[in-house]
């Protein structure tokens, strides 16, 4: 974990999965935040639990945080291909 350029590649994915998560068009996310793969999307507090079950329900697990936050807890070691199917997702879930 201390090697270079494993921190570097999880600093990548992290900057790619936030900006892609700020690029989805909804306004069910009210913010998206995070540092490297640790990410938040703040979402309206009576809307949390039927985001996350619909999450879940297609093989996302996801977290809650505070009242309105999701929280994205990925593996360091996730691919872009399991970043892409995860924004999938969240889209779907967010449609």
């Amino acid at each position: 974990m201390n090697d270079p350029d494993f921190l570097k590649d999880v600093e990548q994915k992290g900057t790619y999965f936030m900006e892609r998560l700020k690029a989805i068009p909804s306004e069910r996310i009210k913010d998206v935040r995070g540092i490297g793969l640790m990410i938040g999307i703040e979402v309206d507090p009576e809307e949390i639990a039927g985001l996350i079950q619909a999450c879940m329900d297609r093989g996302m697990l996801v977290l809650k945080a505070g009242t309105n936050t999701i929280r994205l807890l990925p593996p360091l070691i996730i691919t872009k291909k399991q970043i892409d199917d995860a924004l999938n997702i969240f889209e779907e879930v967010l449609a």
